[in-house]
């Protein structure tokens, strides 16, 4: 919390105790000091002592950690002790770090002891229990968040291991359907979330399930730009080697296969749900009315040739009804990313591609512009301000659109 908030909560505190409407010796909770540098140097050291000690214990044991049961000795005496200390009140900052570093290490000892010692299948099972457990015991929302990357990193284990661990090429659908299941996962937990019969029963599962699923979501909308493959004038920046790892896209299995096909169509559907949702959110959409269904027809033929495009817009369209800003954010980045990856399309010529995102990008921006102007002039006389300057962002957008692509290409 910044120094400005708190100084207005204090104030708005005072006047609810002058007020009555406060106990008079009600008080904010006290407030971590330290500067973010600060924490982030101590964390910095935590991690470069904890290297030469996990060298100290892997030599220590020996082939103990290798093979037998002297991996997950170690991974659970890891896991526990880092658990007791990140719930004690009162530790440092150097500590809690340390902590850290021995729950991922400890973590990554029962990982490679599961799938050393059974299959792919039941080793994703026990790592999303693992991790979903991890995430309930922990009290650090930020640890949660990442527990619940890794739990769905797990179930997508779990899934469809073969694909994801064995080398395979990610463009395949079986990657792609994983990722919508967890996606479908994702949102049975936000539903459930937001039940009555969850809130009112138990609240505080509530409360877990909200940095647990943000991780999820953010692990699915990373897998959704892998399988995508390499973005727009992204690729120059990375070694050849990455270059070849990241830039296999989805266009490298057949074009033709049904499955393919159906693949598309859900993606399209997803879009539909997009729109319903923010229709169902913001009725005020509603006045835009042929607009908004030329931009919905526009973005499905666009996710029609982007399978993972409709996945990244519904979560989007999810997150901002429902105010997560934050999460909306990098959905955006996400589409905006798989968008980017219709440039290494090979089967299409450049000129192609040029055209179907030329007419695609007018008849969106004609049907925005047009659903700007209906809504101004449904308004009061004032609000053509807002028109005005909604002109200016989307000039400054192109013109700076044109500089950014030029310079890249020259």
């Amino acid at each position: 919390m910044t120094r400005a908030a708190h100084d207005q909560l204090a104030q708005a505190l005072s006047t609810g105790i002058a007020n009555g409407l406060l106990q008079p010796g009600a008080a904010l909770p006290a407030q971590d000091e330290r500067p973010w540098p600060v924490t982030l140097l101590t964390a910095l050291g935590a991690w470069l002592a904890a290297v030469p000690l996990m060298g100290v214990v892997y030599t220590l044991l020996g082939d103990m950690v290798n093979k037998g049961l002297g991996t997950y000795v170690v991974g659970v005496l890891l896991l526990a002790g880092a658990v007791l200390v990140l719930r004690s009140r009162g530790v440092g900052s150097f500590v809690e770090q340390l902590a850290v570093s021995a729950l991922l290490v400890g973590g990554a000892a029962l990982s490679y002891a599961l799938v050393r010692d059974i299959d792919y299948s039941a080793a994703g099972v026990c790592l999303g229990v693992l991790a979903l457990s991890m995430a309930k015991v922990i009290p650090q929302q930020w640890l949660r968040l990442l527990l619940g990357g890794a739990a769905a990193l797990a179930t997508l284990m779990a899934l469809n291991p073969q694909r994801l661990f064995n080398g395979s090429d990610p463009g395949q659908l079986a990657f792609w359907f994983v990722l919508h299941s967890a996606l479908l996962i994702w949102l049975g937990a936000i539903v459930a979330q937001h039940s009555d019969a969850l809130l009112s029963r138990s609240p505080k599962a509530a409360a877990w399930l909200e940095p647990v699923s943000t991780g999820w979501l953010l692990l699915v909308l990373m897998g959704l730009c892998t399988w995508s493959g390499m973005t727009f004038m992204v690729s120059g920046s990375f070694s050849n080697t990455l270059q070849r790892e990241l830039g296999q896209s989805q266009m490298a299995w057949s074009p033709n296969s049904d499955w393919r096909l159906g693949a598309q169509a859900a993606s399209s559907l997803l879009v539909m749900a997009a729109a319903g949702l923010a229709v169902r959110a913001w009725p005020s959409l509603r006045q835009a009315g042929v607009a908004l269904i030329v931009i919905e027809v526009a973005l499905c033929a666009l996710s029609w040739f982007l399978p993972a495009l409709g996945a990244a817009l519904f979560a989007m369209a999810w997150t901002a009804t429902s105010q997560r800003w934050r999460l909306a954010a990098v959905s955006s980045m996400a589409a905006a990313w798989i968008v980017g990856s219709f440039y290494y399309q090979l089967n299409w010529t450049l000129a192609n591609k040029a055209a179907l995102m030329v007419a695609l990008g007018a008849v969106i921006g004609a049907a925005a512009w047009w659903a700007g102007r209906s809504k101004i002039s449904a308004e009061q006389p004032g609000s053509s301000v807002q028109g005005k300057q909604a002109g200016v962002f989307i000039a400054f957008g192109v013109a700076l659109t044109l500089v950014v692509a030029n310079c890249s290409i020259w």
